[in-house]
C-alpha cells in the first residue's frame, strides 16, 4: 500500500476500545435514528430472521432479494434497512420504485476481494454492511461502482452509519458528508474505503476481509464506528440497490 491508505491500515502503537457510537453521535454532523416497532409501522409482528427468504416486502418499505446466499440468514435484516432507507436519496425510498440485492458475501462468494468487485462492476448505489468482533454493526452508502480505481471517487450523497442498538426497534447514527474533503470511496487491489483525511478512513476493509480500520475523518465528520479503530471482521455484505423491472 501507499500514501494516506497505507498510513491509515499500519498498525497502530493503541489497540484500544474507544467511545461508543452512540456517546460520539452528539457530535456536530452525526444524527440518530429509532425505528417504529415492527407492530406499530405494519401492524404485525416482523421476524429479524425474515431477510433470509428471498424478496421480503414492507408495506412503504424495504424490499430484500438475497436469493441462495441467504443460507443461513443475513446481516442485513429487514429492521436495519428501514433504519438505513430513511437517509437514502428520495428517489430511492418510492416504495416498490427499488429493491434491495445481495450482491456479495462471503458465505455464498468466498473470501475475495476481486469477486466482490466483479460481483459489484455494474452496481452503482451499494450498501455495505460490516460485522466486527465485538458484535459492532456499521457500514456506508455509496453511488459510484466499487472497482480497483486507486483512487479517491464517488458522490456527496453517500453517508456512514453505525448501529448503536440493534434490538426491535434498532438505533442508528448517521454521518453524512461534511463537504471537507472528497475523499468518499477509495478502493485498489488491497483494501476498499470510505472517507479519508490525515491518513485516516471512516471505514476501511483489508483484501483478505478479515482485517479492518475506522476512525473519525473529516470526510463525514464521524466517531470510530467499530468498537476499536483496528478491528476483525466477522461478516461482511455488500447490497446493491436496483430498480424494479416491470414486465
Amino acid at each position: 500500500l501507499a500514501g494516506p491508505v497505507a498510513q491509515a491500515l499500519a498498525p497502530s502503537a493503541a489497540q484500544h476500545p474507544v467511545p461508543s457510537v452512540d456517546e460520539a453521535g452528539a457530535r456536530k454532523g452525526g444524527r440518530r435514528k429509532k425505528r417504529p416497532t415492527a407492530a406499530a409501522s405494519t401492524g404485525s409482528p416482523a421476524s429479524a430472521s425474515s431477510a433470509s427468504s428471498g424478496a421480503v416486502p414492507r408495506p412503504g418499505r424495504v424490499a430484500l432479494r438475497a436469493g441462495d446466499a441467504a443460507d443461513g440468514g443475513t446481516l442485513l435484516t429487514p429492521a436495519l434497512a428501514d433504519c438505513i432507507a430513511d437517509f437514502l436519496p428520495v428517489g430511492l425510498r418510492l416504495p416498490g420504485a427499488v429493491e434491495w440485492v445481495l450482491r456479495y458475501t462471503p458465505k455464498a462468494h468466498g473470501v475475495s476481494l476481486t469477486t466482490l468487485y466483479r460481483n459489484l462492476a455494474e452496481s452503482e448505489k451499494t450498501i455495505l454492511m460490516v460485522k466486527d468482533a465485538d458484535a459492532r454493526v456499521f457500514g456506508g452508502f455509496a453511488l459510484a461502482p466499487w472497482e480497483p480505481q486507486g483512487k479517491f471517487y464517488g458522490s456527496g450523497e453517500a453517508f456512514v452509519f453505525a448501529f448503536t442498538g440493534l434490538a426491535d426497534p434498532p438505533e442508528m447514527a448517521f454521518y453524512p458528508w461534511t463537504t471537507a474533503n472528497s475523499f468518499i470511496q477509495y478502493s485498489d487491489n488491497d483494501v476498499l474505503a470510505m472517507g479519508g483525511g490525515d491518513g485516516r478512513h471512516a471505514l476501511a476493509v483489508r483484501s483478505d476481509l478479515l482485517h479492518g480500520l475506522s476512525s473519525p475523518t473529516p470526510t463525514f465528520g464521524n466517531p470510530t464506528l467499530a468498537a476499536s479503530e483496528e478491528f476483525v471482521v466477522r461478516d461482511i455484505e455488500l447490497w446493491a440497490i436496483e430498480e424494479v423491472e416491470f414486465e
